[in-house]
């Protein structure tokens, strides 16, 4: 995922209100590199992928650690995605039901993929 891509996708998480996520065994990363990265993404701290592989003690963008940090930052913002909340005002009943019925039905494939039938059936 390129800069530009991935800045667009950290300002859209952020521009639809998040709702609080309580994850069991997922402790409080306020200060976290991968936070880091994602506030000095929406904050415009970073003008370059090397410039933020600078900011991390790294050589350049192609470095493995910085990489693998970004590919970190990337995996998060995909999981925070289905956390979203559609209850406000820009989200109309259709889109509300949208959301929930996409957000349920890959749920439940998750759920019959690790062997839980039964649960991904409800």
């Amino acid at each position: 995922m390129d800069f530009e891509l991935l800045k667009d996708f950290a300002q859209t998480l952020t521009r639809n209100k998040l709702k609080q996520i309580e994850v069991l065994g997922n402790p409080d990363q306020e200060n976290s590199r991968t936070q880091l990265f994602f506030e000095g993404l929406l904050n415009d701290k970073f003008k370059s992928e090397e410039e933020i592989a600078r900011f991390f003690g790294q050589t350049s963008a192609k470095d493995p650690n910085y990489r693998k940090l970004k590919n970190k930052l990337v995996r998060q913002m995909l999981n925070t995605v289905f956390f979203v909340d559609v209850n406000q005002p820009s989200f109309n009943d259709r889109l509300k039901a949208y959301f929930a019925c996409y957000r349920d039905f890959a749920a439940a494939f998750v759920l019959m993929l690790r062997g839980s039938g039964k649960a991904s059936i409800y």
